[in-house]
């Protein structure tokens, strides 16, 4: 069955094939299809879809130097007002166009400016992208489509047009890196681990993310994708994803997530 908006007031749902891998027409073309996000661990309760968002549109961006010379919330405010549209009934699907939004934990400088965050690498510490079409897949039902907000026919035209050209393939595992992990100091990351448990028990703080960092080259023509599909097919998780922006990729496995916005409900 096929659906297609009647008027620029409705919006695209269109019928697709659930057969099809979003994450290879990210590989046919990251700058059109750049970020999805994937159930990878179906079977629970929060473990059900799988958005690919395609065609970037405007971008409210900021880069790391830049932290306390633009208010980066203020400017994603005025442009998601700017674009604001009524909301559309599309049944139980969890997207029908809209932002997609990526925050790195620096961004706290710029809500909390007395914090002294280092400074990591150039990539960036908050990213909006206008998105106006998705392919989403349900992982409980079988199902997928392909849906567009109003006045944006054509791009899910395009992105179903992109679905019956997808080739057929087989990818055949290869090697990812070029040499061994670099491994940071274990006694480094045990002193931080003592420091929080000390901040905890004083009451400065309720809870740390510790995190380690790995280096590593990866290996020729080796790409973000074929490390977020290794990273899916041995770690699946509810809240999976990849993000490529420029020379950057955020790639994630997570068995939680932070909040859910459900209309006026957070929770």
């Amino acid at each position: 069955m096929i659906a297609t908006a009647s008027s620029l007031h409705d919006s695209t749902v269109i019928s697709a094939d659930f057969g099809i891998d979003p994450l290879e027409l990210h590989v046919l073309n990251p700058e059109k299809y750049p970020f999805l996000l994937e159930s990878t661990a179906a079977g629970t309760a929060q473990g059900r879809f799988d958005i690919l968002f395609a065609f970037p549109e405007r971008t409210v961006r900021l880069d790391s130097g830049a932290a306390g010379q633009r208010d980066f919330l203020a400017g994603f405010d005025d442009a998601w007002r700017s674009e604001k549209l009524p909301v559309v009934n599309t049944g139980h699907l969890p997207f029908s166009g809209g932002w997609f939004v990526l925050l790195a934990y620096e961004l706290a400088g710029q809500i909390e400016p007395r914090l002294e965050l280092p400074v990591r690498i150039d990539s960036p510490v908050a990213l909006a992208v206008r998105i106006r079409a998705a392919l989403i897949r349900d992982r409980h039902t079988c199902q997928a489509w392909i849906v567009a907000e109003p006045g944006a026919q054509s791009l899910a035209a395009e992105l179903a047009a992109d679905c019956r050209q997808l080739p057929a393939c087989k990818r055949s595992p290869r090697p990812l890196l070029e040499g061994a992990l670099v491994e940071p100091d274990g006694q480094a990351y045990i002193d931080s681990v003592e420091a929080a448990r000390e901040y905890i028990a004083r009451g400065d703080i309720f809870q740390a993310n510790l995190s380690r960092e790995w280096r590593a080259r990866l290996a020729p023509g080796i790409r973000a994708a074929d490390v977020y599909r290794r990273l899916r097919q041995h770690n699946p998780a509810p809240f999976s994803g990849l993000a490529v922006c420029g020379e950057h990729a955020v790639i994630s496995s997570s068995p939680e997530r932070l909040f859910r916005i459900s209309g006026d409900r957070i929770d």
